[in-house]
């Protein structure tokens, strides 16, 4: 068993009864033959006892789908479509190259943990559900930039299962990206903040020096200062509990202003609310240190990339709809826009309650998957047919069973978007075709 009693026997079931396989299929096959791409793709399983088994591939759907049932790994991982199946290595004397990949970013709760205060604390699990606010931003912060600074339309984001979130970037032209393309994109999305440690003042980057990038000037007015305002001050309670002023006071360059401003808060902060306590730091923080009032916004609010999961093409990152081993949650997409409305403990099922339903469902005669009871056929002709836009938000109230399902309906819109460009491509191909031949039949 898994450290939170996950059965191999209950992954068994799991991966025959609900892993979304027809969905995660048409997703990975990008609407080719399997030849093409999904039978080149790299799939990594880890069992239980950390068995660790690389460059595996699939000819097809139901034999990855057989796989997964045989093996019930509590891990899978995708990793690049290669020039050939990855199993075939050693079959051919060509070497094994990694030919395209989604652009992918990964995002740890564990690197938020100094800029946390009030809400720091408890088992990792509870202590990502209770500061989810930093996952939600990275999400919006991430999203709006990959699609106004770089113009990818399918982005799906998913969460972990326990302490953080994951990002597929499938548009065709990121898929091909080169390693330096994806360092390059990587670089320009990251902020690198100093260490605190052991006292030492920190010093402001260039990178804040007003005014801002254009970048960072839209992700601050359009997400970081309302949650700034609203999670960090108020709810992380930063300049109210002393040992959390003090890491702020330490990011401010200039001794003799740090001091004014304890003194003045020492003084005065008990009839201060937290704005107010911040409209006077950042009052005398652009007389005397211009850039630092923006470089505390960001540091407790942009995103924490690693960028070394970014900048490989053949690097690995976990699939949508694991279970989690340490938590038994699902691994569960959400879209960006409703990121803040994703609570985990809510809307990510554990495997135990979905059992649970579905042993409920059995006892009234119902014996069929998700997909084959719930969702409909990944077709673009069926476009009346339900999205997860038109389903009810998540909640508290919902059960696991629906939650898991809005979860599929948002991964199969994103199948659905795929597929939409992908045939828009073809029309706008055949109509220049078509217009290349009526101008040489007309001499032109």
């Amino acid at each position: 068993m898994a450290s939170n009693g996950v059965s191999l026997g209950n992954l068994k079931w799991y991966y025959a009864k609900l892993f979304p396989i027809k969905t995660m299929h048409a997703w990975l096959a990008y609407g080719r033959p399997d030849i093409d791409l999904f039978a080149k793709r790299e799939v990594s399983f880890t069992l239980l006892g950390d068995i660790y088994l690389r460059f595996r591939s699939f000819a097809s759907r139901d034999e990855l789908h057989a796989a997964l049932k045989e093996r019930q790994p509590i891990k899978i991982d995708f990793g690049a479509v290669y020039n050939l199946p990855p199993r075939d290595r050693g079959l051919f004397s060509v070497p094994l190259v990694p030919v395209e990949k989604e652009l992918v970013f990964d995002i740890d709760m564990t690197d938020y943990e100094d800029v946390m205060a009030a809400l720091k604390g408890g088992s990792p699990v509870d202590e990502t559900d209770r500061n989810w606010t930093y996952m939600a931003v990275a999400a919006q912060t991430l999203d709006m930039a990959l699609r106004e600074d770089f113009g990818f339309e399918h982005i799906l984001f998913v969460y972990s299962g326990r302490r953080g979130m994951h990002c597929w970037v499938a548009d065709e032209r990121a898929r091909a990206l080169s390693n330096e393309a994806r360092a390059a994109i990587a670089e320009y999305l990251a902020l690198r903040f100093d260490s605190a440690e052991n006292g030492r003042k920190e010093t402001v980057p260039r990178a804040f020096s007003l005014p801002l990038h254009p970048m960072l000037q839209r992700a601050k007015t359009r997400i970081l200062e309302r949650t700034f305002l609203d999670f960090v001050l108020n709810e992380q309670r930063i300049l109210d509990e002393p040992q959390a002023l003090q890491n702020v006071l330490r990011l401010v360059p200039d001794a003799a202003t740090a001091d004014k401003i304890q003194r003045y808060l020492e003084k005065n902060g008990g009839r201060l609310s937290p704005e107010e306590k911040w409209m006077y730091m950042e009052k005398e923080l652009r007389t005397a240190c211009p850039g630092t009032a923006e470089y505390i916004l960001f540091r407790y609010t942009y995103p924490r990339l690693d960028i070394n999961v970014s900048k490989e093409i053949n690097h690995l990152l976990k699939s949508p709809f694991c279970i989690h081993p340490k938590t038994g949650r699902v691994c569960a997409p959400f879209v960006a826009r409703d990121a803040y409305e994703f609570a985990p403990a809510n809307a990510a099922p554990t495997i135990d309650q979905l059992i649970l339903e579905y042993n409920e469902r059995s006892a009234k005669g119902v014996d069929q998957g998700i997909e084959e009871l719930y969702i409909p056929d990944i077709s673009l002709h069926a476009k009346s047919a339900a999205s997860s836009s038109s389903m009810p938000k998540q909640s508290v109230h919902q059960s696991a069973t629906k939650q898991f399902v809005h979860s599929v309906m948002i991964l199969r819109d994103f199948v659905l978007g795929l597929q939409s460009d992908k045939y828009a491509a073809m029309s706008r191909q055949a109509d220049r075709e078509d217009r290349n031949a009526a101008a040489f039949l007309h001499g032109e």
